[in-house]
């Protein structure tokens, strides 16, 4: 079920003391010219610095925050949330997925890269060789050995690449005519 959409005339929530704690915290910091560190890390800063702070430190937050929770309160009464007949019917309706076009089954098959040539080819020993590796193992496997081997050592692989998309290219003009 789609989400629904948040409606721009609804009220402000009415903030916690804590939230109100980080706010002021947060701008008086910018305002001595100190940096934040990332939000995560600030969050955290501002959870034992909380924990720490005595009733009466709190006092003027948990004041703020019952102030702002009667305000919150007042707007909610004068608040008439729009009836689900009042929005417009392309609202309701989910957006339908996109069926992706079916591929023909008579099209040509798509060239393969060096890379693949390479991989197909040692992939067979690397698995005899390491039995309990798994499949994203051995594809890390595989490419570290690619990246290793020299343009020379790529070269056998690279030509059968170019056979292969030769191929591709003829049977598709073939396909296309």
């Amino acid at each position: 079920m789609p989400k629904a959409r948040k409606d721009p005339n609804k009220p402000k929530g009415a903030k916690t003391s804590f939230i109100i704690f980080g706010e002021k915290t947060r701008a008086d910091r910018l305002e001595k010219g100190e940096t934040i560190p990332t939000q995560t890390e600030f969050a955290k800063e501002l959870g034992n610095l909380w924990k720490e702070m005595s009733k009466e430190e709190k006092k003027p937050y948990l004041d703020l925050a019952a102030e702002d929770k009667k305000r919150f309160q007042k707007e909610m009464e004068g608040y008439n949330p729009p009836s689900d007949s009042e929005s417009d019917d392309e609202d309701k309706e989910p957006k339908k997925k996109k069926k992706r076009a079916k591929k023909d089954p008579n099209a040509p098959k798509r060239n393969v890269s060096a890379y693949f040539h390479f991989a197909s080819a040692i992939r067979p020993k690397l698995k005899a060789d390491n039995p309990t590796l798994g499949v994203t193992e051995l594809a890390k496997m595989i490419g570290e050995r690619w990246q290793k081997l020299t343009d020379s050592d790529k070269k056998p692989y690279e030509n059968l690449a170019a056979k292969d998309r030769d191929r591709y290219q003829r049977e598709l003009s073939e396909y296309n005519s």
